[in-house]
């Protein structure tokens, strides 16, 4: 699973687990098991606002954008 973080100001925290092809996210999972190759699912067909792009499968492996929460303290100058 590779997975891109794309930074959004947002105060929701994001914790991550993963167990093979399943992405729990703040304790709600989601289980890609049945996207096979070539698959593509849309990010609005996914019932969670914390994926910033489509989900599929690449030669095996599944390509995910996840949201990556940056809270308001972080500020400008924060990285």
């Amino acid at each position: 699973m590779n997975i891109t973080l794309v930074p959004q100001r947002r105060d929701t925290p994001l914790v991550a687990v993963k167990s093979g092809d399943v992405l729990a996210l703040n304790g709600e999972a989601f289980d890609f098991g049945p996207l096979q190759e070539g698959d593509v699912l849309p990010a609005d067909a996914i019932a969670s606002n914390l994926f910033a792009g489509p989900v599929t499968r690449i030669t095996g492996i599944l390509q995910i954008s996840l949201v990556l929460p940056i809270g308001a303290a972080c500020g400008r100058d924060g990285w």
